[in-house]
């Protein structure tokens, strides 16, 4: 940390849930960083610092939470708290590349299509999820400049570490009890309701070649040194 801080850099954590927030605060008090962290509660849309503050901004796994109105304005809110010269880092799923194996190479794909559909942003969670590759335009539409973007696939095989066991049984766990509510093809339907049973050979956590297929997208961009600009 101090080696991208610097001797006199600083660190300052915000998050909407107090919990979190309580969470990192305990972590700091029992293994405290080299340099000092300030962590509060705040809104990404409401950013509770003046302008030109910091160097740098991380987002990580929170644009997908909001729509495109709400998106806009924490981006132009980073901008905001960003120094002429400074960086903007996001990051968030793309679900288009996500397979789990032996699974239908479209089973993920059909459940977040039949959510989408049947509730819209109502009720999806991650509103934002199939927007992830846009990221780039929307840096360079705020003003960010040099903007770059990469997708990095993440691959897990079995045998799996019981961390990514509890990780993988938590996810699909989860998908697997929305599924009833959706309008997919009784096939499928019978697939979801195999994964919430923990003995059935079907299981796809039971299975010796299982494999899940993921990726992270992460665009970054500066802020023009001439703030006009």
């Amino acid at each position: 940390i101090s080696g991208y801080v610097g001797p006199t850099g600083s660190i300052a954590a915000l998050d909407l849930a107090p919990d979190n927030i309580a969470a990192l605060e305990g972590r700091l008090a029992a293994s405290p960083l080299p340099c000092p962290v300030e962590a509060r509660v705040g809104s990404i849309t409401d950013l509770p610092y003046a302008d030109d503050t910091f160097d740098a901004v991380w987002i990580g796994n929170v644009l997908l939470y909001l729509d495109d109105d709400a998106m806009a304005t924490a981006i132009r809110e980073c901008r905001r708290v960003i120094r002429p010269g400074g960086q903007l880092a996001v990051k968030d799923p793309e679900p288009g590349l996500q397979r789990f194996y032996p699974a239908d190479a479209m089973a993920s794909l059909h459940f977040l299509d039949a959510w989408r559909r049947q509730f819209g942003s109502e009720r999806m969670i991650f509103t934002g999820i199939f927007r992830t590759r846009e990221y780039r335009r929307w840096l360079e539409r705020a003003g960010f400049v040099d903007v770059r973007q990469r997708t990095f696939p993440i691959e897990r095989w079995a045998p799996l570490t019981d961390i990514e066991r509890q990780y993988f049984a938590d996810t699909i766990a989860y998908i697997a009890a929305m599924a009833p509510e959706l309008d997919l093809p009784a096939e499928e339907q019978a697939f979801w309701r195999t994964q919430l049973d923990r003995g059935s050979p079907d299981r796809l956590l039971n299975q010796p070649d299982f494999y899940s297929g993921a990726s992270q997208v992460v665009a970054v961009g500066h802020v023009p040194s001439d703030r006009e600009g």
